[in-house]
């Protein structure tokens, strides 16, 4: 019998460069999960995707920014935070969430009918101007949404089944059209919508141009 040991050199490398192949993903697919968990995110999250060290940091870039932005004669505040969304395996999605809250507003117009204080058209385009860039520069995503539970006096609390919200609806519709059900996925920006809830999305992380995208 002849023994062609070519042959079995081949097979050999053939194995051993599939052990390496295996090796070599599982290496990098365990990378993949081990980045988001050593930052105390879900395993599942974008290994890729903005960490806390660099939301924390964001934040308060985009609080300067937002502290420019014309309150109205005091009658709206603006709020930037590090948040994150949620899921059973932890925290995903990490961005800087702002929060247009009215301070200002006539408590005896909030019924259960009517709970919502319209946020004007002009004060969520002030608010994205100033935010987005500040989102580009520091390569972390925006979310900008109306407060969703207003303070307010107990008396009044107590007339409502639910808090009052600041509500994007109106301001969303004149600054981008009609919302789609569900909401909006442009190009370069989101508009998500729940409930008659709007939240806008500048997903500044890796997309550049948003404001232009926005048309603002």
């Amino acid at each position: 019998m002849v023994v062609d040991a070519r042959a079995g050199r081949t097979n050999s490398l053939r194995s051993a460069g599939s052990v390496l192949a295996i090796a070599v993903m599982t290496f990098l697919l365990s990378g993949c999960f081990v980045i988001p968990l050593l930052d105390d995110r879900s395993p599942f999250d974008d290994p890729f995707g903005a960490s806390t060290r660099e939301v924390d940091a964001a934040a308060p870039q985009v609080q300067s920014a937002l502290d420019g932005v014309d309150p109205r004669g005091g009658a709206w505040s603006f709020e930037a935070e590090p948040w994150a969304d949620r899921t059973c395996e932890g925290r995903c999605h990490l961005h800087v969430r702002v929060t247009i809250r009215p301070v200002q507003f006539d408590l005896d117009d909030l019924t259960d009918a009517d709970r919502a204080v319209t946020v004007p058209a002009d004060v969520l385009r002030d608010v994205l101007t100033a935010v987005v860039p500040v989102g580009e520069e520091t390569s972390v995503d925006i979310r900008v949404r109306g407060d969703e539970g207003i303070e307010v006096p107990a008396d009044v609390s107590a007339s409502l089944t639910f808090p009052p919200i600041a509500d994007l609806g109106p301001a969303v519709t004149e600054l981008f059209g009609p919302v789609p059900e569900y909401g909006l996925d442009a190009e370069k920006y989101r508009i998500d919508e729940d409930l008659g809830e709007y939240t806008v999305i500048a997903p500044t992380r890796d997309t550049s141009g948003v404001l232009e995208a926005m048309g603002l």
